[in-house]
């Protein structure tokens, strides 16, 4: 053993060489764990904030509200040049009646009549100035139901007749062509003369001009046919009517001293729209296929100038709509013009009366 021991310090020949001891290897810390918390703030957020989602609500509600006045905008410039071209098929159809029949459309007997297919077109005519117009219309059909009957057979197709509608008739600002209740507190809203009861019929949005004086806007008319035939019946005196059509009516083009072009022929009519549906309406009560009235009659001068329709509000006299601005009026020769309800109201009595010369003044 000692040899042993003290050899190890000499080599010997073919002896492997002495290894040297282990070298100690320092202790190292190990690095610490990630920040999993830093990190993951550090990672953008794909999600959105209540603030910036209650910001693309409010940009998104505002966008729409703009696109829906926009719209409706749009539906109603389509309503108003739809309500026009009614209206100018309506002018042409009663100058074509006053070509061919020698007279615009009378407006026949009085509110509580309806249009007789057999009593011609002049004053011995019933009916008011739409009946007389509808074969100008192409609306034949409806003019010639009941013609050659008599008795209930005639009373009959007369009170079919008061439930169909025309479209051309109709605004759609205001109401769709339909038929529309009749009231009791009159006997002759659901009984007129010579036809039976009608518990609905079919009303117009639009008016003829009967002039710049109301001489009166209610008359029933006679009992009965044999009654208006009399020679010694005692019809209200007409003589003060400066318009195209009224009671018994038969103005031709060439009573129209200022012009045909400064003359108002039909027009939109004033309605409270709280009864557009109703039939209370004490000028939107009768049928469109009666006598003259002030459904169908309206006037033109300085204290009735046209107005917007306001709710609560009746006015049987003047004309007016639903559209705002103005409202459509045609003149004698034809076209269409938008009036607005600021209108210079001389101007307007002017256009109203057919013995007035409105070349002097502003026009429409």
């Amino acid at each position: 053993m000692l040899i042993l021991v003290a050899t190890n310090c000499h080599q010997f020949p073919g002896a492997s060489a002495p290894q040297k001891p282990a070298t100690e290897v320092p202790y190292r810390q190990p690095p610490p764990m990630p920040d999993i918390r830093v990190r993951q703030a550090a990672i953008p957020r794909s999600g959105m904030s209540l603030v910036e989602v209650l910001v693309v609500v409010g940009v998104v509600a505002i966008l729409m509200a703009l696109m829906l006045v926009a719209i409706q905008s749009v539906r109603e410039s389509a309503r108003r040049a739809q309500c026009a071209s009614n209206l100018r098929q309506i002018a042409l159809g009663c100058i074509t009646h006053e070509q061919y029949r020698g007279h615009y459309p009378t407006g026949g007997w009085g509110h509580a009549w309806v249009g007789i297919p057999d009593r011609g077109s002049d004053n011995k005519q019933p009916g008011g100035w739409i009946y007389n117009v509808l074969p100008f219309i192409e609306q034949s059909h409806i003019y010639e139901m009941g013609r050659g009957l008599t008795g209930a057979e005639r009373a009959s197709a007369s009170t079919q007749r008061l439930k169909l509608t025309v479209p051309l008739m109709n605004c759609s600002s205001r109401r769709r062509p339909d038929v529309w209740p009749t009231a009791t507190y009159l006997p002759h809203l659901r009984d007129p003369r010579e036809t039976n009861t009608v518990l609905a019929v079919a009303r117009s949005d639009y008016a003829i001009n009967a002039g710049s004086v109301r001489v009166f806007s209610s008359f029933e008319g006679p009992l009965a046919l044999t009654d208006g035939d009399r020679v010694d019946y005692s019809w209200p005196d007409t003589s003060l009517f400066t318009g195209v059509s009224f009671l018994r009516s038969q103005v031709n083009s060439t009573a129209i001293t200022g012009g045909l072009g400064h003359e108002y022929l039909v027009g939109e009519k004033y309605l409270d729209p709280l009864n557009y549906f109703t039939g209370m309406d004490q000028a939107d009560n009768e049928s469109m296929y009666n006598g003259f009235c002030s459904d169908l009659d309206r006037y033109a001068n300085q204290q009735f100038t046209p107005m917007q329709d306001r709710f609560k509000t009746a006015d049987p006299y003047r004309f007016g709509s639903a559209h705002s601005g103005g409202c459509s009026m045609s003149f004698c020769d034809g076209r269409v013009v938008t009036i607005a309800y600021d209108i210079d109201p001389v101007l307007h009595e002017c256009q109203g009366n057919r013995n007035s010369d409105c070349s002097n003044l502003a026009a429409p």
